[in-house]
């Protein structure tokens, strides 16, 4: 790696001195970058081991999992079924031959028991709900319309029949209502009005609407006696067949956005409002009408909450909703801070992740309006799914056009502020720092097309009346739509419109054709996925099944859905590690080499094994078994920690969010994740250019990478590069290779967002530049040791004492962890402590204090620009 030779010297001496510091660096280096958009492949070693579990064909298998079958290792890919053979479905990648039995489980139905058995014995099954869900590392997500079981008889059973279920990762049921009086989530029967959604609602459709055997997805028959039907209970029965599915609430939408800026004006109501969401939805207590419902009723069908409210601080949404345009930005920042504060805290009682996603605006007026590409609110939201439609429609009859354009068309004659596009939309957010992986693009099973057009092309100017809609004027499903007009696209606009020159109808939808550019969009610019609006527009599954192929057949996503993030397993002698638990329950049994593990538990870890064997591994919120003699801990659960290796071994590997077990004596604990690049994609002439790499983490370094091509041939030249940070700017000036060239970020950079002047000099050809943001994210300290201090147990505090906890972490070579740690049980502060570098290592001693809940303390690092603020789970407990 290159150092000041290559920089701006006096630059690069003043930064050298504080790296250790971790004060912000921009050192660039030149190295040799790998080939852009590739993957390593995964290879087992030859003859190896077979260590992961037994392929089950009563199972499924989230994307990442690794099962054993006739002698070969596979890896899914994305979710696979009961069906889905490996060596013959195309969901599993044949990792290459092993030797020996692999054990058995490895399940993935919720599992019971109370992991009592000891190193012998039969697999638990695992559970099946990861804290998010993605296929091929790409989000797919779809809105489900209450109102759509009436007229359009579009029911969750069409969700499945139609082959669109096995190929969403996420349900949006839209909408639920906020009450005028209370400011608080209700559900009730009642009619909606336009600009008046006082008290409506539909409970009926909700969860009172019985369905026959031939009408349920499961093919049972409802009865009058139970305490939940309608759409709810089929979205139950939806995901127990296809267990990746998240189900979303959607609070608000256009109708219901009106008290949403009421609802959020005061911490109180905030308060309210949050908790009235999750008690109805999450929590599942929703009232008891006609018969149906009860206290409850509704648990465990939701997996989140999407916030739809449209818009904060704008007069551009419905025309009564009250808007408060000097406070509601912040007040809306405040709302989602106490969404994800009440979201963890429930967190923090069932072990289960809970989702909190939202739907953001694509006209620049609304973002900054309600300061939606402010990056703290991407701290409370898992991710949001931008407005990728009704950019044109026929609320002005003077213009046909697009209503869905992917990128700026040269033709559109409107004013430059009302000239909107996805990729537009997108760059709002992405210039600020967003993690594209955050982001999703939204598309339309709908088209808006007007009437009396005489040319087939776009904004021509006319007298024009809106087209004939099924439901709504100038409005209509693409079911509708396709057959009965002929299609074009455009690819500079990346648009698409359908046009009958016999009725002289214009409709301007989302086709086959321009989904797929859309899935090359999202593939190119690292983004999170795709959104419809809404699924019954493609009731035969059209589009949704295109975006899913293209997705499928790109290159692994960057969403990590939380399934088995963490480093693999690391084996002990004579034995393997235990395979990582599931979420909600725990996964099959450690398959040994020698030996078995013990079953795993439904919420707690099997007991430890004895010598020779593997700790058994823990359930939710709860520690894997620790491991005996030369073998391996137990792999903690979601928000959990891997159990502590024996004597000469290894710890566990951790669940979602969290960490591996410690170590026992020579030896270490379980291993991390790797980051994704974002990548950057862009044309100018005929030159085509992708920028890999552009985020990073603080101390940790990360190899920015380009690949130019003219005509699809690689470019010959060279690539200036200067990065900026305040008024310093580092230069450097790197040679194309086969159209490729690379340098590398200094980990010091501190965690922040970085503009990336880059210059293209081709040897034949004019120079061409463009502006890119390099984003240095928090990085993640990690606990390697930690106990209660003085007489009592090293893993447990009771309740109302005072004792110490010392803990030590680990980070990124070279990484300041200064700040301070504050512990907490249960959402509640019990005593902070400095992190302080003593003999070479970050740690602090914590007085606890005023512990009075049960539970598994937690703790933040705060006062660290640099470090990650998320808690942190112990394995000492407060009793």
């Amino acid at each position: 790696m290159f150092r000041s030779t290559q920089l701006d010297a006096s630059l690069w001496s003043r930064h050298k001195k504080v790296l250790v510091a971790g004060a912000a660096a921009l050192a660039l280096a030149l190295s040799s970058g790998a080939a852009i958009g590739s993957a390593a492949p995964v290879v087992a070693a030859a003859d190896a081991a077979c260590t992961a579990p037994a392929w089950a064909a009563t199972g499924s298998y989230s994307g990442g999992s690794q099962v054993t079958y006739q002698g070969h290792t596979y890896t899914a890919k994305w979710w696979a079924g009961a069906t889905d053979i490996p060596g013959k479905a195309e969901q599993w990648v044949d990792n290459g031959a092993c030797t020996g039995d692999p054990g058995s489980g490895g399940g993935t139905t919720p599992g019971s028991g109370d992991g009592s058995n000891n190193g012998s014995g039969s697999g638990g099954t695992g559970g099946t709900t990861a804290p998010d869900s993605a296929l091929n590392g790409y989000r797919n997500v779809g809105y489900f319309a209450q109102w759509g079981v009436y007229g359009r008889k579009f029911t969750v059973k069409n969700v499945d029949t139609s082959g669109a279920a096995k190929q969403l990762t996420h349900i949006n049921y839209s909408f639920a209502n906020i009450d005028n009086n209370t400011y608080k989530c209700f559900i009730k029967n009642g009619q909606a009005r336009e600009g008046h959604p006082e008290g409506a609602g539909d409970a009926f459709a909700d969860y009172g609407k019985t369905y026959s055997a031939g009408d349920s997805v499961s093919g049972t028959a409802d009865t009058w006696n139970q305490p939940l039907a309608g759409s709810f209970n089929q979205l139950k029965q939806l995901k127990a067949k296809y267990p990746h599915l998240k189900v979303m609430i959607s609070i608000g939408g256009w109708t219901y956005s009106k008290y949403f800026s009421k609802a959020a004006a005061t911490d109180a109501s905030r308060k309210a409002l949050v908790s009235s969401c999750i008690d109805l939805y999450l929590k599942g207590n929703v009232p008891i009408i006609d018969g149906f419902g009860g206290d409850g009723a509704a648990a465990g069908i939701f997996d989140g909450i999407d916030i739809d409210w449209e818009w904060p601080g704008s007069t551009n949404g419905e025309a009564s909703n009250f808007v408060d345009p000097v406070n509601d930005k912040a007040n809306f920042k405040a709302l989602l801070k106490e969404f994800r504060t009440q979201l963890d805290a429930l967190e923090n009682q069932t072990g289960r992740h809970y989702l909190l996603s939202g739907f953001l605006p694509a006209n620049p007026a609304d973002i900054n309006a309600g300061g939606w590409n402010d990056p703290e609110l991407f701290d409370y939201f898992d991710y949001g799914n931008i407005q990728g439609y009704d950019f044109w429609g026929t609320w002005d009859l003077s213009k046909n056009g697009h209503q869905a354009n992917l990128y700026d068309d040269p033709k559109d004659n409107r004013a430059a502020d009302k000239r909107y596009s996805i990729d537009k939309a997108v760059k709002q957010y992405t210039s600020k720092g967003i993690a594209p992986s955050q982001l999703g693009i939204g598309l339309a099973a709908y088209g808006r097309g007007w009437s009396g057009v005489t040319s087939d092309q776009s904004w021509v100017s006319g007298n024009y009346t809106a087209a004939h809609g099924t439901w709504e004027a100038g409005n209509e499903d693409y079911d509708v739509i396709t057959g009965t007009c002929t299609d074009s696209f455009d690819p500079v606009a990346g648009a698409a419109w359908c046009y009958n020159a016999s009725t002289k109808t214009w409709w301007s939808y989302d086709n086959k054709e321009s989904i797929a550019a859309k899935a090359s969009y999202i593939v190119a610019n690292g983004l999170g996925g795709g959104m419809w609006w809404e699924l019954s527009g493609d009731e035969r599954n059209e589009l949704i099944s295109t975006l899913n192929t293209k997705l499928l057949a790109a290159k692994q996503g960057p969403v990590d859905a939380g399934n088995t993030d963490t480093g693999g397993n690391n084996g002990g002698n004579d034995n393997t590690g235990g395979n990582n638990g599931g979420n909600d329950n725990t996964g099959g049994n450690n398959g040994g080499t020698d030996n078995t593990g013990g079953n795993n538990g439904g919420n707690n870890g099997g007991n430890n094994g004895g010598n020779d064997n593997t700790g058994g591994n823990g359930g939710n919120d709860n520690t894997g078994g620790n491991g005996g003699n030369d073998n391996t801990g137990g792999n903690g659960g979601n928000d959990n920690t891997g159990g502590n290796g024996g004597n000469d071994n290894t710890g566990g590997t951790g669940g979602n969010d969290n960490t591996g077990g410690t170590g026992g004596n020579d030896n270490t604990g379980g291993t991390g994740g790797n980051d994704n690049d974002s990548t950057i994609e862009w044309v100018t002439m005929d030159y085509r250019s992708v920028v890999a790499g552009l985020t990073a983490t603080y101390g940790r370094t990360n190899t920015v990478s380009f690949a130019i091509t003219e005509s699809g041939k690689p470019v010959e030249g060279s690539i200036t590069v200067r990065l900026s940070a305040g008024s310093k700017s580092a230069n450097r000036t790197l040679r194309l290779q086969d159209g490729r060239a690379s340098f590398v970020l200094d980990r010091g950079l501190d965690a922040n967002t970085y503009p990336l002047r880059v210059t293209v000099t081709p040897k034949t050809g004019a120079s061409f530049s463009k502006t890119l943001i390099v984003r240095v994210k928090k990085a993640k300290a990690v606990i390697a040791k930690q106990r209660a201090l003085g007489k009592g147990k090293k893993r447990a505090i009771k309740r109302g004492t005072v004792r110490r906890i010392r803990v030590v972490f680990t980070a990124p070579r070279n990484a300041n962890l200064r700040g301070t740690v504050k512990a907490s049980v249960n959402g509640k502060q019990i005593g902070k402590g400095k992190l302080r570098l003593v003999k070479g290592k970050w740690q602090t001693t914590i007085a606890v204090k005023n512990a009075t809940k049960k539970g598994r303390i937690k703790l933040s690092i705060r006062g660290n620009k640099n470090i990650s603020s998320a808690k942190i789970s112990t394995k000492i407990r407060v009793r």
